[in-house]
């Protein structure tokens, strides 16, 4: 089982997303790594696209990982959007993906949302 919890559920683009990876392993499977990325993707009329725009990975390295694996992550998104969005003709939807890279075995995946909202700019001081 694969558990995802981001610190804030709404980000501002270039901001750090942060959060935590929690798996606990049902069987004795041992992962060459985790990776956890920051997603983008398109739902609607027309073509959808997606684009990865961070990712992370923690390899298990010689002795392995001991469960239940607890993985803190931090990625940084891009500063020029998008921005979600959730309209009648199209969607725009940010998620991290985290996936347990497990050798000769379908690999376990779990998928979080969040929100990315534009910056505010500051007040113009002259008008």
């Amino acid at each position: 089982m694969i558990s995802v919890t981001l610190d804030r559920r709404d980000y501002v683009v270039g901001d750090r997303v942060t959060g935590q990876v929690l798996w606990n392993p049902s069987s004795q499977s041992n992962p060459r790594g985790i990776v956890v990325m920051a997603q983008w993707r398109t739902e609607g009329r027309g073509d959808s696209t997606s684009d990865i725009v961070a990712e992370g990975r923690a390899d298990a390295g010689p002795t392995g990982f001991t469960p239940p694996v607890q993985l803190p992550f931090e990625l940084t998104l891009p500063a020029d959007g998008p921005v979600s969005y959730n309209g009648k003709l199209i969607r725009v939807i940010w998620e991290i993906i985290v996936r347990i890279d497990l050798p000769m075995a379908l690999d376990t995946r779990q998928t979080e949302m969040f929100y990315v909202l534009p910056r505010r700019l500051a007040p113009d001081p002259f008008g």
